[in-house]
Protein backbone atom coordinates (compact mmCIF):
# COMPACT_ATOMS: atom_id res chain seq x y z
CA UNK A 1 0.00 0.00 0.00
CA UNK A 2 1.36 3.38 -1.25
CA UNK A 3 0.67 5.64 2.24
CA UNK A 4 1.59 9.65 2.37
CA UNK A 5 0.95 11.81 5.58
CA UNK A 6 -1.18 9.25 7.14
CA UNK A 7 -3.20 8.63 4.29
CA UNK A 8 -3.16 5.55 2.53
CA UNK A 9 -3.65 6.93 -1.27
CA UNK A 10 -3.37 3.36 -3.35
CA UNK A 11 -3.22 -0.28 -2.36
CA UNK A 12 -3.08 -4.01 -4.23
CA UNK A 13 -2.31 -7.29 -3.11
CA UNK A 14 -0.18 -9.72 -4.28
CA UNK A 15 -0.91 -13.73 -4.28
CA UNK A 16 1.10 -15.90 -5.08
CA UNK A 17 0.28 -18.50 -7.80
CA UNK A 18 2.56 -20.95 -10.18
CA UNK A 19 1.71 -21.15 -13.72
CA UNK A 20 2.33 -24.87 -15.89
CA UNK A 21 5.47 -24.18 -17.59
CA UNK A 22 6.64 -20.87 -16.62
CA UNK A 23 7.43 -20.86 -12.76
CA UNK A 24 5.74 -18.88 -10.08
CA UNK A 25 4.24 -15.70 -10.57
CA UNK A 26 2.63 -12.58 -8.43
CA UNK A 27 -1.02 -12.14 -9.16
CA UNK A 28 -2.08 -8.46 -8.29
CA UNK A 29 -5.80 -8.29 -6.75
CA UNK A 30 -7.72 -5.46 -5.53
CA UNK A 31 -5.55 -2.86 -7.06
CA UNK A 32 -6.84 0.77 -6.29
CA UNK A 33 -6.61 4.24 -5.63
CA UNK A 34 -8.36 6.80 -4.25
CA UNK A 35 -9.99 8.84 -6.15
CA UNK A 36 -9.02 12.24 -5.32
CA UNK A 37 -5.49 11.24 -5.73
CA UNK A 38 -5.55 9.14 -9.55
CA UNK A 39 -3.67 10.21 -12.43
CA UNK A 40 -0.73 10.90 -10.30
CA UNK A 41 1.04 7.50 -10.91
CA UNK A 42 0.81 5.86 -7.65
CA UNK A 43 -0.26 2.89 -9.02
CA UNK A 44 2.57 2.45 -11.54
CA UNK A 45 4.94 3.83 -8.44
CA UNK A 46 3.04 0.77 -6.41
CA UNK A 47 3.17 -1.78 -8.97
CA UNK A 48 6.86 -1.01 -9.55
CA UNK A 49 7.53 -1.61 -6.04
CA UNK A 50 5.92 -5.05 -6.52
CA UNK A 51 7.93 -5.93 -9.89
CA UNK A 52 11.04 -5.45 -7.25
CA UNK A 53 9.92 -7.73 -4.54
CA UNK A 54 8.78 -10.44 -7.16
CA UNK A 55 12.20 -10.57 -8.85
CA UNK A 56 13.32 -10.81 -5.17
CA UNK A 57 11.40 -13.89 -4.65
CA UNK A 58 12.55 -15.45 -7.87
CA UNK A 59 9.26 -14.81 -9.64
CA UNK A 60 8.67 -14.96 -13.39
CA UNK A 61 6.11 -12.03 -13.83
CA UNK A 62 3.29 -9.66 -12.86
CA UNK A 63 -0.53 -11.24 -13.47
CA UNK A 64 -3.52 -9.54 -13.47
CA UNK A 65 -7.42 -9.14 -14.79
CA UNK A 66 -8.36 -5.95 -15.74
CA UNK A 67 -11.92 -5.27 -15.03
CA UNK A 68 -12.61 -3.29 -18.17
CA UNK A 69 -11.22 -2.00 -21.72
CA UNK A 70 -9.91 1.70 -20.38
CA UNK A 71 -8.31 -0.75 -17.64
CA UNK A 72 -6.51 -3.18 -20.48
CA UNK A 73 -5.36 -0.01 -22.18
CA UNK A 74 -3.65 1.14 -19.08
CA UNK A 75 -2.19 -1.28 -18.08
CA UNK A 76 -0.45 -1.77 -21.18
CA UNK A 77 1.27 1.10 -20.94
CA UNK A 78 2.77 -0.25 -17.96
CA UNK A 79 4.00 -2.93 -19.49
CA UNK A 80 1.68 -5.78 -19.37
CA UNK A 81 0.96 -7.61 -22.20
CA UNK A 82 -2.54 -9.68 -23.07
CA UNK A 83 -2.13 -13.31 -22.51
CA UNK A 84 -4.64 -14.70 -20.88
CA UNK A 85 -7.56 -16.11 -23.08
CA UNK A 86 -10.86 -17.34 -22.22
CA UNK A 87 -13.66 -18.74 -24.66
CA UNK A 88 -17.06 -17.43 -23.76
CA UNK A 89 -20.56 -17.81 -24.95
CA UNK A 90 -24.58 -17.85 -24.63
CA UNK A 91 -26.53 -20.55 -24.21
CA UNK A 92 -30.30 -20.17 -24.82
CA UNK A 93 -32.11 -23.53 -24.80
CA UNK A 94 -32.24 -27.31 -24.15
CA UNK A 95 -30.97 -30.27 -26.72
CA UNK A 96 -32.92 -33.34 -26.15
CA UNK A 97 -30.45 -35.88 -25.63
CA UNK A 98 -29.71 -35.81 -21.87
CA UNK A 99 -31.16 -39.81 -20.54
CA UNK A 100 -28.58 -40.93 -18.35
CA UNK A 101 -27.08 -37.49 -17.58
CA UNK A 102 -27.81 -35.83 -14.38
CA UNK A 103 -26.60 -32.99 -11.80
CA UNK A 104 -25.11 -32.99 -8.24
CA UNK A 105 -23.76 -30.40 -6.09
CA UNK A 106 -19.69 -30.98 -5.80
CA UNK A 107 -18.21 -32.11 -3.06
CA UNK A 108 -14.60 -32.27 -1.50
CA UNK A 109 -14.84 -36.04 -3.07
CA UNK A 110 -15.17 -34.79 -6.50
CA UNK A 111 -12.39 -31.87 -6.51
CA UNK A 112 -9.59 -34.94 -7.86
CA UNK A 113 -11.77 -35.58 -10.72
CA UNK A 114 -12.07 -31.84 -11.65
CA UNK A 115 -8.38 -30.81 -10.97
CA UNK A 116 -7.78 -33.67 -13.59
CA UNK A 117 -10.59 -32.35 -15.51
CA UNK A 118 -9.46 -28.44 -15.22
CA UNK A 119 -5.71 -29.72 -16.08
CA UNK A 120 -6.42 -31.54 -19.41
CA UNK A 121 -8.58 -29.00 -20.91
CA UNK A 122 -6.89 -25.54 -19.81
CA UNK A 123 -4.23 -26.00 -22.34
CA UNK A 124 -0.71 -25.89 -22.48
CA UNK A 125 -0.23 -22.80 -20.13
CA UNK A 126 -2.43 -22.56 -17.00
CA UNK A 127 -2.39 -21.15 -13.04
CA UNK A 128 -1.79 -24.78 -11.14
CA UNK A 129 -4.68 -25.19 -8.30
CA UNK A 130 -3.84 -26.50 -5.40
CA UNK A 131 -6.30 -28.88 -3.42
CA UNK A 132 -6.74 -25.96 -0.67
CA UNK A 133 -7.12 -23.35 -3.93
CA UNK A 134 -10.56 -25.64 -5.19
CA UNK A 135 -11.99 -25.94 -1.32
CA UNK A 136 -11.57 -22.13 -1.06
CA UNK A 137 -13.78 -21.21 -4.45
CA UNK A 138 -15.95 -23.73 -4.04
CA UNK A 139 -16.81 -22.63 -0.56
CA UNK A 140 -16.89 -18.85 -2.02
CA UNK A 141 -19.37 -19.59 -4.28
CA UNK A 142 -21.53 -21.09 -2.49
CA UNK A 143 -21.69 -18.33 0.46
CA UNK A 144 -22.22 -15.65 -2.05
CA UNK A 145 -25.71 -17.95 -3.74
CA UNK A 146 -23.62 -19.53 -6.35
CA UNK A 147 -23.34 -23.69 -6.46
CA UNK A 148 -20.75 -25.83 -8.52
CA UNK A 149 -22.26 -28.96 -9.89
CA UNK A 150 -20.71 -31.91 -11.07
CA UNK A 151 -22.49 -33.49 -14.28
CA UNK A 152 -23.18 -37.45 -14.22
CA UNK A 153 -23.31 -39.43 -17.06
CA UNK A 154 -24.96 -43.44 -16.08
CA UNK A 155 -23.22 -42.39 -12.18
CA UNK A 156 -19.75 -41.34 -13.26
CA UNK A 157 -18.38 -37.63 -13.06
CA UNK A 158 -17.65 -36.22 -16.37
CA UNK A 159 -18.46 -32.38 -15.97
CA UNK A 160 -18.16 -29.43 -13.56
CA UNK A 161 -19.29 -26.09 -13.79
CA UNK A 162 -19.44 -22.82 -11.47
CA UNK A 163 -22.30 -21.56 -11.45
CA UNK A 164 -23.92 -18.06 -10.22
CA UNK A 165 -26.93 -16.61 -11.23
CA UNK A 166 -27.31 -16.80 -15.16
CA UNK A 167 -23.89 -17.02 -15.41
CA UNK A 168 -21.52 -20.03 -15.28
CA UNK A 169 -18.06 -18.80 -14.31
CA UNK A 170 -16.06 -21.75 -15.44
CA UNK A 171 -17.23 -25.34 -17.11
CA UNK A 172 -15.44 -28.06 -18.48
CA UNK A 173 -17.01 -30.93 -19.63
CA UNK A 174 -16.87 -33.45 -22.65
CA UNK A 175 -20.56 -32.73 -22.75
CA UNK A 176 -20.44 -28.90 -22.03
CA UNK A 177 -23.97 -28.74 -24.14
CA UNK A 178 -25.71 -31.19 -21.57
CA UNK A 179 -24.41 -29.92 -18.80
CA UNK A 180 -25.82 -25.75 -19.88
CA UNK A 181 -28.98 -27.48 -21.01
CA UNK A 182 -29.50 -29.02 -17.69
CA UNK A 183 -28.67 -25.35 -15.95
CA UNK A 184 -30.89 -23.72 -18.17
CA UNK A 185 -33.75 -26.50 -17.87
CA UNK A 186 -33.18 -26.55 -13.74
CA UNK A 187 -33.02 -22.63 -13.36
CA UNK A 188 -33.78 -20.73 -16.08
CA UNK A 189 -32.87 -20.47 -19.85
CA UNK A 190 -29.97 -17.73 -21.36
CA UNK A 191 -26.72 -18.43 -19.52
CA UNK A 192 -23.44 -16.99 -20.24
CA UNK A 193 -20.62 -19.05 -19.61
CA UNK A 194 -16.81 -19.04 -20.18
CA UNK A 195 -14.06 -22.03 -20.59
CA UNK A 196 -10.79 -22.53 -22.20
CA UNK A 197 -9.47 -22.14 -25.90
CA UNK A 198 -10.86 -19.04 -26.77
CA UNK A 199 -10.00 -15.64 -28.19
CA UNK A 200 -11.87 -13.46 -25.35
CA UNK A 201 -8.59 -11.48 -23.82
CA UNK A 202 -8.93 -11.53 -20.05
CA UNK A 203 -5.84 -10.93 -17.97
CA UNK A 204 -2.55 -9.65 -18.66
CA UNK A 205 1.44 -10.59 -17.87
CA UNK A 206 4.42 -8.31 -16.99
CA UNK A 207 6.84 -10.88 -18.29
CA UNK A 208 10.18 -10.71 -16.36
CA UNK A 209 12.20 -12.19 -18.48
CA UNK A 210 10.14 -13.54 -21.86
CA UNK A 211 6.64 -13.35 -23.05
CA UNK A 212 4.51 -16.07 -22.80
CA UNK A 213 4.93 -18.40 -25.69
CA UNK A 214 1.08 -19.60 -25.49
CA UNK A 215 -2.43 -18.45 -24.83
CA UNK A 216 -2.67 -19.04 -21.38
CA UNK A 217 -5.68 -19.59 -19.15
CA UNK A 218 -6.73 -18.10 -15.51
CA UNK A 219 -10.04 -17.70 -14.35
CA UNK A 220 -11.84 -18.28 -10.74
CA UNK A 221 -8.71 -15.62 -9.29
CA UNK A 222 -11.50 -13.57 -6.58
CA UNK A 223 -12.44 -11.37 -10.19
Amino acid sequence: MLCEDGIIKAMAQQLCYHIKNMGEVSYIYGAATKKEYRRRGLMGNLLKYSFDLDRKKGRVASILIPQNKPLFEYYSLLGYEKVFYVKSGFFDGCIEKTDGFELKSAGEKDILFMDRLYSHGAGADYIIRSYEYWQEQINMFRSLSGEVFILMKNGEACGYAFYNGDFVQEIFSDYMDVMLSLLCENYGRGLKYVTSGGDTPIGMMYSYHKPAENKCYLNLMFN
